[in-house]
């Protein structure tokens, strides 16, 4: 089946029960109602002139309209694009060359990035979630309905951008076998179970529980700026749909550790990726939410997911070795993927749910390995396996600082730097010296390597997670 196909099925099953509920649309809406409007706004995009294979630029925040706009796309066969507009306007200009998107979908707040990204400008057709004049504006009550055709699964779904090393654009093309496949990995590992209710913070997880029958939660916080969260709404907006799962990056359960609320119903389980996940976070979550199952998974955005692991595997003497500087615990592979070092220790991986080639092969050259006919991906991280078979992250490839005859991989120092003193650290080498910034007073740890520690109020992160050090912003700056 194809991904509408996949989500008629499951409307057919659970009609009355509530797919999303969009708190700061203040909607909630079911699965037959998600399917009217997916009905009438699939009709109106192909009386608009969408059609299968066209690409489509997303502009359009996390929310209803998100899913309804997404799956309407899936419906006719064509392409959903989706490029980060905190990246910077080479890059997005960049990434519409090489999409020739033939719509652009968005807010009415997003139009104003016409004026930064000048590439947008030439996108033959704009269509706003909202009434904005001389504008075209999404439709869903469209009384003509479009009539679903078979869908070659091979066909493209969905259309992202990755910059990797070099700053260029990837994209990275997913078609609606490969995120059937992807779904049925990741399905297990992050115990999907119809009818639960989910609060998501990561898009990709809220596509699958659509398409297992669970109700999603859309919570009305900033996810690009987590510490503008206020923990205790948050906790609210919990207490009110009677949660018992969230899936998110380690940065809103961040915040969510900062509430003062009690919970009505204690959640289940909670899921984190997208970002690295620090021991002392789960141990704080642990001590906050006693009952509830904590679970981390590793991916890239070529292969998710890699590997897994629950809060219990971590033991005193994994934490032990994070704390001496040997890297992230991350786990074990998932059993559906192959995964092995270079010689330098980069980690490879393969399988049906590894992106095999980028779109029209840009990058193919630099991050894929064709060995006896089957197709790797370069992930860029360094790891080892250790005796137990669980992999330990140590940085990116990119990243490693040789010096005075030490390898030094930033990460795995700055995972220990943060575990030492709970503060965002950040190693680099600069004018022949190795620097740490942190965010913590406590300059006395030492490091071995490590020339120089500095105190910073604040290190820059990733505009994505908000979890990841921003390298090229702190060079910049400092």
């Amino acid at each position: 089946m194809s991904l509408y196909q996949s989500f008629s099925a499951v409307v057919k099953k659970h009609p009355e029960l509530i797919a999303i509920y969009d708190e700061k649309a203040q909607s909630e809406n079911s699965y037959k109602q998600l399917q009217n409007d997916v009905d009438g706004f699939s009709a109106q995009l192909f009386d608009l002139g969408i059609q299968e294979h066209d690409k489509v630029l997303l502009l359009v925040p996390m929310s209803y309209t998100l899913y309804v706009s997404l799956i309407s796309l899936f419906k006719i066969g064509a392409t959903a694009v989706f490029v980060d507009p905190s990246q910077s306007a080479s890059f997005v200009n960049h990434a519409c060359q090489i999409a020739e998107p033939k719509a652009l979908i968005c807010s009415p707040k997003a139009l104003l990035l016409k004026f930064k990204f000048r590439s947008l400008f030439k996108i033959p057709l704009t269509i706003t979630s909202t009434k904005v004049p001389f504008y075209t504006c999404i439709n869903t009550k469209n009384p003509a309905r479009y009539e679903t055709q078979e869908i070659d699964n091979s066909i493209a779904a969905l259309m992202s951008f990755t910059s990797g090393s070099t700053g260029v654009p990837k994209a990275i093309v997913r078609t609606h076998d490969f995120l059937l496949t992807q779904y049925d990995v990741l399905k297990p590992h992050i115990e999907l179970k119809e009818k639960e209710v989910d609060l998501t913070g990561l898009p990709i997880f809220l596509l699958a529980n659509l398409l297992c029958g669970m109700s999603s939660v859309i919570a009305d916080i900033t996810l690009q700026h987590p510490k503008k969260i206020d923990p205790d709404k948050l906790m609210e907006s919990i207490n009110h749909y009677k949660t018992i799962r969230i899936g998110a990056s380690p940065a809103l359960f961040e915040r969510l550790i900062q509430g003062n609320q009690k919970l009505t119903l204690n959640p289940k389980s909670f899921y984190m990726g997208g970002a690295p996940v620090m021991p002392s976070l789960l141990e704080r979550l642990h001590e906050k939410f006693p009952d509830t199952a904590l679970h981390v998974l590793y991916g890239s955005t070529e292969a998710e997911p890699i590997s897994h692991y629950d809060y219990e595997m971590l033991t005193s003497t994994i934490k032990k070795k994070m704390l001496s500087g040997e890297g992230l615990f991350v786990g074990k592979v998932v059993d559906k993927i192959a995964l092995d070092f270079l010689e330098d220790g980069e980690i490879i991986v393969s399988g049906s749910h590894v992106v095999q080639s980028y779109y029209k092969h840009i990058g193919d050259k630099e991050n894929k390995l064709d060995i006896g006919g089957t197709i790797w991906h370069k992930t860029g991280d360094i790891a080892k396996m250790d005796e137990d078979d669980n992999l330990w992250l140590l940085g990116r490839k990119s990243a490693v600082i040789y010096k005075n005859g030490l390898t030094l991989h930033p990460f795995s120092i700055e995972v220990a730097m943060r575990e030492k003193t709970d503060k965002m650290a950040a190693l680099i080498e600069k004018d022949n010296q190795v620097i740490l910034y942190t965010e913590s007073s406590a300059l006395e740890l030492q490091f071995e390597g490590v020339d120089k520690i500095i105190h910073l109020n604040k290190i820059p992160l990733d505009r994505r997670h908000n979890a990841k050090v921003d390298y090229t912003e702190l060079k910049k700056r400092y």
